[in-house]
């Protein structure tokens, strides 16, 4: 029952409700996911299984793909249309070259705040429960990267637009930036992750749907690392054991394997051609 499922979110569900329909339909409490939904967006989730729950950070680490619509002229506290309308502005007239323009300018590294309604824990709390208690705290800016944002539909009220960002970017607070450029306050009204990596939203199967041969093996679901292989037993051992390797390699990370393409661990260049292990897959 080890494996990498592909799930396609409905909407009007929180993420832990897939993974608690997984675990059911499989009749396991050893099941990971890769990065959540808001309960109002929908599209792709990686769900891990078993031992392969031991993949899922690096999978979760892998760039994410969206469709947005945001909404011009009204701001909610929650930053999508869930939430109570706390602030409007009066719609000004925008024209395709401008608001793509203003939508390239975000490309590149860049800090985010993250909204007071997200998972992020303070002093073991989340923040959406202060938030609904009406409290604000101060957060720490994250790095993300924007690598791609385009245009796809623009009306008077509203910009649907795709993006490419790095893990933990926040798609609500991106979208009240992009109105803020407009003068504007704003709210997502759809989202869709349509690819985590290579991954790809029309891949992925419904929960009602999904069966144990739709599962990707782990050697499988992480074949966009580069591969080392392991032949000798005792190299095998010693890569069980978690012990250093000296390896001529250009990546900085390598996913070693045995000759049958057993997954063995996940190891990062330290200094020079020594390389340690992160992560035992075994």
């Amino acid at each position: 029952m080890d494996g990498i499922f592909l799930l396609n979110k409905p909407t009007g569900i929180t993420s832990r409700d897939l993974v608690d329909g997984l675990g059911h339909k499989f009749s396991t409490k050893k099941v990971g996911h890769t990065g959540t939904l808001d309960p109002f967006a929908d599209g792709l989730m990686i769900l891990t299984v078993g031992k392969a729950t031991k993949a899922g950070m690096f999978l979760e680490a892998l760039d994410k793909r969206y469709e947005a619509t945001l909404l011009l002229g009204s701001k909610t506290d929650t930053g999508d249309l869930t939430g109570t309308v706390t602030d409007t502005t009066p719609l000004i007239d925008l024209y395709d070259q401008y608001v793509n323009d203003t939508l390239e300018s975000f490309l590149g590294e860049q800090t985010q705040i993250p909204p007071m309604y997200s998972a992020i824990k303070q002093n073991g709390v989340p923040l959406y429960e202060l938030a609904r208690e009406g409290k604000t705290v101060a957060r720490e800016p994250r790095k993300i990267t924007i690598h791609e944002m385009k245009l796809i539909k623009l009306t008077k009220d509203t910009i649907k637009f795709s993006v490419r960002c790095s893990k933990g970017t926040y798609i609500r607070t991106l979208a009240e930036d992009i109105a803020a450029k407009f003068g504007l306050v704003g709210h997502l009204t759809a989202l869709t992750r349509i690819a985590i990596g290579q991954y790809k939203l029309a891949a992925s199967k419904t929960l009602e749907t999904i069966s144990l041969q739709d599962g990707l093996t782990v050697y499988q679901g992480l074949s966009f690392m580069d591969q080392v292989v392991i032949n000798e037993p005792f190299q095998i051992k010693a890569v069980m054991d978690g012990k250093p390797f000296n390896i001529q390699h250009p990546k900085s990370r390598l996913l070693l394997i045995d000759g049958q393409q057993n997954v063995l661990a996940i190891y990062d260049r330290s200094e020079g051609n020594i390389f340690k292990a992160v992560r035992g897959l075994f």
